[in-house]
């Protein structure tokens, strides 16, 4: 069941500069994060699950708001999380067990269409079949200046 990105809301953004204490060089550190909600493509459709199965996690992504295109050259270190931000569980069957959740958490660099710079894609997979707050957090590290 594909997903896509309903709603995204970004925190402020942490932009700033450290001094690497194994070399003295001075690292840029940009960290972006927020709440986005995942949902199927379809809403109002039937779920079946198969007794003893889970469905799989279904990706999905969005380049994440708040981080300015980084250079097309340069060393990029990126670290990302993902987690529920919320989880509301409502059944009316019994003998029904379903996951809900995030995984497979992914981070890369897209260069631009135009060639100016790289942008940074965010994925992850969704399970459960039902929309999904997902928490995100994403760390970039990069030499300054």
């Amino acid at each position: 069941m594909p997903f896509q990105i309903a709603t995204t809301k970004a925190d402020p953004t942490l932009d700033h500069v450290v001094t690497d204490a194994a070399t003295g060089a001075p690292m840029r550190v940009t960290v972006a994060a927020g709440v986005v909600v995942a949902q199927a493509e379809q809403a109002r459709r039937m779920h079946v699950f198969v007794a003893g199965r889970q469905p799989t996690g279904e990706p999905v992504g969005f380049y994440v708001p708040g981080i300015d295109p980084l250079p097309i050259t340069g060393e990029v270190q990126l670290v990302a999380e993902a987690s529920l931000a919320q989880v509301v569980v409502n059944a009316g069957v019994d003998n029904v067990d379903i996951a809900y959740g995030v995984g497979d958490v992914t981070v890369q660099l897209v260069d631009a269409p135009d060639g100016t710079g790289r942008w940074v894609y965010l994925g992850f997979g969704c399970y459960g079949g039902q929309p999904l707050a997902v928490r995100y957090r994403v760390t970039v590290v990069r030499p300054a200046g």
